[in-house]
């Protein structure tokens, strides 16, 4: 049967050839935010344009131009019948287009003269490039997806780009990017949490029709991200009732052995050999017509069940047993009020909580939970006014939670005991904080399309109201969390000279933060696409952007106005034949600042260090439990406070910062080989600057004229543009610090003004690309990119500390770092391959693979030496060699750049599946297999990168080097689905 429908695409690309009957399925530049498409294309002037959508009986008529062309935009997904009529003219009609999510279908409509009888052609086989276009990514179809083996995620669509790889923290980085620079959408509502922009939420990979991923060149109506974009759409009911169930099973039992982590010695360091694993889900859906061609429902419930054993140590007396059996739902409504007006109403509800039994020396300690996701909603209009102007409205809430505490911790404090060595959690708690943040999202927008001539001119506001209800503490009666050490008396350490009567200290950490931030994004853009002649189109648009992030009470935390990002893109259909194109494209994108830093910093509650020293320790049971509390003795030094009951005020944050960009430039070229090859070369540059942190900073009037003597030594914790200038409004006055020239004069070892060097990421990429089409027999991509990412600032988070917070890392906190971190970032990947492809065996069976293979990432070590301020902390880029006691002005330093201890290894895998398809009492059956890692590759993903102990000049790290974390061994997938 396959083989048939095959020979009749060749037959049907064939007769279309001589009948000028043409169709192309390309993805254009991005409607971003849309989960809808466009169908365009050329017939006769005049000619009536009319399309039905095959399962929902959508009808739209237009009237093709003075010059024969014709746009029917904001198209519900789906696949359409075209017909093409005129008087004194043959009537054209192509049957099977298909209009994909953010992209336009062109159909050429050749009507010959006469009054002959309807020419049919089915189209939609015919793949070619699309020539107006000037951005960057795929489009692929739930459909294509089940062809080859892939996660039931979107982080592994989004990876099926070589410019996308792991990025920490559970997220993906899109050209270099940091992994909270980029933007979910689900039916064009962003689902992208706003706290720290790391989290989304997601629908079961069954709910999903179609996806988008756009790694560069977007539309002005697309903002607020400097790093990828993975746009969805779901599914919705038609005229016909379907019913269905998925099933996926992944078994511990059919997992490879995983590899243990070891010391030099021999012992165990991380024990994963006896971790398991086994999860399942059951997607039961139904959809159809609740009034035919009208009302169309979709609607779908997923139970699961993950279970985890994780072993700690190399015995099993130390595990965490966790379950997941949260249940997803979700419902989707589409009414077809008339041809002219549409409306949708998407609902669903993520919420997952994870309930962790840990078990301590082998017996029950405490429960853990937790939380992420929540309830979500969009309502969308769609209005075709006329057949030059239409308009798009939504109205949408997002929510997205994180939570995550234990059953002891309201009343263990979490003691860890570093005292001679020992390094362990005395008490009974390990865990370090008891969270609770949920954020939401309030969306507004509205989109407008006119057909003017030659132009399409696009303009509309989108607008954010975020909100992030942010509680963390220690646990503990007492909100404390403790840390012992043995010192030396008469030493330095952390910043402070221990007494000579004193050998161990406790370091005290007071924290409970609750508050609530906010923060208003507004947005609006003009757009023209220019069809400049009838192979080159010029793309130009500005977009002006907002950010107001607000603290607790209200009041401002930052506020940027009047950005303005011009984007410019244009294409040239070189042979004038619509088989190749040359592009390019320049614009600049602008990121607001997470939530998260308005939320920790800008609340109340209290976020102190203090240091004491220890008089011993008590215990006291407590419901069963046996809590330890350190006896604190005389004070050792200042109390350090990170946050404090109130806000912060003119005189902690820059008064006129600027906002953090990209500027990108791409350029290009994409054709046709023959019929169902295509290939393509892009070159890409981006610029990201203008970081905004937390940072310390010390200066004297001295140190600069411009200081007013009056303010005498300004120091402590400023929010701003590091390396830029910093407004501030103190007691004695306005005054302006550039820290460019004067950041930390008071921890300097020579005495001199050290100036601060402003934080920037480059990323360079030169990315190939070679296509084929799927036939019904076989299709296969090949993916090849270099790319260099450098320079002293990864992006929000900090992957080398493990610090998520954007805005609050360690980056900026003592000059030395950004000073002296140039080089590889965390996320560089110079070489990235990807295979991937499918082949029809026969009418029941296929067969997919996918092969990845990246170059290892730089391993970035770190020290605690530091020749610019003295401060000894153990993120530095120096070890201290000679002179490492007393005056360090005469101490010798040894730098250690990004990437001098080499790479990490490569990083390969190889997916395969098989699938049988048939047909049971009139139900479409599908039972696949999916072996994930055949060759059981477990590389090395991460290694220790401390070079020595945490003190200057003190000794060598043993576990410098050794491994941390290492990839998944082979694991297999199996499914079922029925559909009738």
């Amino acid at each position: 049967m396959k083989n048939a429908l095959f020979k009749r695409s060749l037959l049907n690309i064939a007769v279309t050839g001589m009948l000028g009957l043409t169709v192309a399925n390309y993805s254009a530049d991005a409607l971003a935010a849309n989960n809808d498409g466009t169908l365009a294309g050329q017939a006769e002037p005049g000619a009536t344009i009319a399309i039905v959508n095959e399962d929902t009986g959508l009808a739209r008529t237009v009237t093709a131009g003075a010059d024969g062309k014709f746009r029917i935009s904001r198209l519900p997904i789906g696949t359409y019948d075209i017909k093409a009529s005129k008087d004194g003219f043959n009537t054209a009609k192509v049957d099977d287009v298909r209009v994909a999510i953010g992209s336009t279908s062109t159909v050429q409509l050749a009507m010959t003269p006469g009054d002959v009888e309807v020419i049919s052609v089915t189209g939609g086989r015919y793949r070619m490039i699309d020539t107006s276009s000037s951005g960057t990514g795929l489009n692929i179809s739930a459909v294509e997806l089940e062809r080859i083996p892939v996660g039931r995620d979107i982080t592994a669509v989004a990876n099926l780009s070589t410019a996308v790889n792991d990025g920490g923290f559970g997220g993906i980085s899109f050209g270099g990017a940091s992994v909270n620079e980029n933007a979910v959408f689900i039916n064009g509502l962003n689902v992208s949490d706003v706290e720290r922009g790391i989290g989304f939420n997601s629908v079961p990979f069954s709910f999903y029709e179609e996806f988008q991923v756009k790694t560069g060149g977007y539309s002005v109506e697309f903002g607020r991200t400097t790093g990828g974009v993975v746009n969805a759409v779901t599914k919705s009911g038609g005229n016909e009732f379907e019913f269905g169930a998925d099933v996926y099973y992944t078994p511990e039992s059919l997992r490879a052995e995983r590899k243990n982590l070891y010391y030099k010695n021999g012992d165990i360091r991380v024990n994963r050999s006896q971790d398991e694993n086994d999860a399942y889900t059951v997607s039961v859906y139904a959809s159809g017509p609740i009034i035919e061609d009208t009302l169309f429902f979709y609607a779908m419930y997923e139970p699961r069940n993950v279970k985890s054993d994780d072993v700690y140590g190399r015995e099993s007396q130390n595990r965490d047993i966790g379950e997941n059996d949260s249940g997803f739902w979700g419902a989707k409504i589409d009414w077809q009020v008339n041809d002219n007006n549409l409306v949708e109403l998407l609902a669903f509800s993520d919420e997952s909580e994870t309930l962790t039994d840990v078990y301590r020396d082998g017996e029950y300690n405490s429960t853990d939970f937790f939380t992420t996701g929540g309830d979500n909603y969009s309502l969308t209009y769609t209005g075709y006014w006329t057949d030059d102007l239409t308009a798009k409205v939504l109205f949408g809430r997002s929510e997205y939670q994180y939570s995550f505490g234990g059953s002891n911790d309201p009343f263990c404090n979490r003691v860890f005991d570093a005292r001679d060595g020992l390094n362990e959690h005395i008490g009974c708690t390990t865990n370090s904080l008891f969270d609770y943040r949920t954020s939401t999202r309030d969306a507004f927008r509205i989109d407008f399309e006119y057909v003017l001539g030659d132009h399409l001119i696009r303009f509309g506001l989108d607008n954010e109201d975020r909100a992030t209800d942010f509680q963390r503490v220690t646990p503990g009666p007492d909100f404390k969390r403790y840390y012992l050490d043995s010192v030396t008396p008469g030493s330095e350490y952390e910043g402070f000279t221990v007494p000579d009567d004193v050998s161990e200290v406790v370091e005290v950490r007071t924290r409970f933060n609750t508050t609530d931030a906010q923060q208003d994004t507004k947005a609006a853009y003009v757009e023209d696409v220019w069809t400049m002649n009838d192979t080159m189109t010029l793309t130009a648009g500005l977009r002006w952007d907002s950010f107001h992030l607000k603290q607790y009470d209200g009041s401002t935390f930052l506020k940027l106005d009047d950005m303005i990002a011009p984007r410019i893109g244009f294409s040239w259909d070189v042979n004038g034949d619509g088989e190749s194109k040359f592009f390019v494209n320049a614009g600049r994108y602008y990121q607001p600042l997470a939530q998260a830093v308005a939320a920790r910093a800008g609340g109340g509650g209290v976020y102190t260090v203090d240091w004491f020293a220890l008089d011993g320790i008590e215990t006291e049971e407590v419901n069963g439990r046996t809590n330890v509390t350190p006896i604190t003795g005389e004070r050792l030094d200042d109390t350090i406070t990170f946050s404090s009951p109130g806000r912060i005020g003119a005189d902690e944050i820059d008064q006129d910062p600027e906002a953090t960009f990209q500027n990108e430039f791409i350029v290009g070229y994409e054709f046709m080989i023959d019929e169902k090859w295509s290939a393509g070369v892009r070159a890409i540059h981006r610029d990201y600057r203008n970081a905004f942190e937390d940072m310390y900073v010390d200066v004297m009037p001295d140190d600069h004229p411009n200081i007013p003597e009056a303010c005498g030594n300004i120091w402590g914790w400023f929010f701003g543009n590091p390396g830029r200038d910093l407004e501030v409004s103190l007691d004695c006055g306005d005054v302006t610090i550039p820290l460019s020239e004067a950041t930390d004069s008071w921890n300097s070892i020579t005495g001199e003004v050290i100036g601060g060097v402003q934080p920037r990421r480059l990323y360079n990429a030169l990315e190939l690309e070679l296509d084929r089409a799927w036939d019904d027999v076989w299709t296969a991509n090949f993916a090849y990119t270099w790319a260099n990412n450098y320079g002293n600032f990864e992006g929000g988070v900090l992957t080398e500390t493990g610090n998520d917070i954007p805005g609050y890392t360690e980056i900026a906190d003592d000059v030395a770092f950004l000073n002296t971190n140039w080089g590889k970032l965390p996320n560089h990947i110079p070489h990235s391959f990807l295979v991937s492809g499918a082949y029809q065996i026969d009418d029941n069976w296929r067969i997919g693979a996918k092969f990845t293979a990246q170059a290892g990432k730089p391993i970035n070590a770190v020290g605690s030496g530091n020749p610019l301020t003295g401060n000894s902390r153990q993120e530095m880029h120096y070890i201290c060699v000679d002179g490492c006691e007393g005056d360090l002005s005469e101490a010798t330093f040894k730098h250690i750049p990004n990437g001098f201890y080499g790479d990490l290894s490569w990083f390969t895998r190889l997916d395969i599946n098989m699938t049988y398809e048939t047909q049971v009492n009139g139900a479409d059956v599908r039972v696949g297999l999916d072996i994930f890692n055949v060759l059981d590759s477990q590389i090395i993903t991460s290694v220790d990168r401390y070079v020595d102990n945490g003190t200057v000049g003190g000794f060598d790290n043993e576990e410098f080097l050794l491994p941390n974390g290492i990839s998944s061994p082979r694991y297999v997938r199996l499914s079922a689905s029925v559909r009738f």
